[in-house]
């Protein structure tokens, strides 16, 4: 997950799509299928004012096993672009169990 300075969110999810969210009430603004689970975290940078985002969509295996779907996907958007979306993998069906420790803050 990673903010922008204009109030936006990106998150990746494992089904593919790319979500962009109002920073400040969590409301989906966007969504964008890139063909492959995302598990990394996206990137905002910007390039002689100008905003872009880039996200890698490889696939995971935490916590679904080989059912996610896999690829070898670098996504770069400008803020405001055009650019069509791939085509909608299938979605992840295993789902297992991530075990370790438990975490607290302290105090």
């Amino acid at each position: 997950m990673t903010s922008s300075a204009t109030d936006l969110l990106f998150i990746g999810q494992p089904d593919g799509n790319l979500l962009c969210l109002d920073a400040r009430n969590g409301r989906e603004l966007w969504r964008w299928q890139t063909g492959a689970a995302v598990s990394s975290s996206p990137i905002a940078y910007e390039i002689d004012g100008e905003q872009y985002i880039a996200v890698y969509a490889g696939g995971t295996g935490i916590p679904y096993g080989n059912s996610a779907p896999r690829g070898d996907h670098l996504w770069a958007f400008k803020v405001g672009g055009r650019v069509p979306p791939a085509a909608t993998p299938p979605a992840p069906v295993v789902r297992r169990p991530v075990s370790g420790p438990r975490w607290t803050a302290a105090p």
